[in-house]
């Protein structure tokens, strides 16, 4: 829930609301409990912001030219060759 302080200010709490019965099964009341959630929705929105930036990075890198790309494989394939495995195509 979106709550708003007397300054102003908006902060972000989670609600949790569950019925609470008698034995014959006669609601008698509501519980309710509220945690304080603002930074963690800040931490969400800046790790996803810096996802996307990581994976406009890598999806630079990969389009950057096929020329890098096969450098990139045949290093590979050569560290593959000295741990004494074997690259694809062999």
């Amino acid at each position: 829930i979106l709550t708003q302080k007397r300054n102003g200010r908006t902060f972000w709490n989670r609600l949790w609301m569950s019925p609470v019965f008698e034995e014959e099964g006669v609601l008698t009341y509501f519980f309710g409990s509220e945690l304080h959630v603002t930074l963690e929705g800040e931490h969400l929105r800046n790790l996803g912001e810096a996802l996307g930036k990581g994976e406009q990075m890598l999806g630079a890198l990969v389009r950057s030219s096929s020329e890098v790309g096969l450098r990139i494989n045949a290093g590979w394939c050569l560290l593959v060759l000295l741990a004494g495995g074997g690259c694809l195509g062999d």
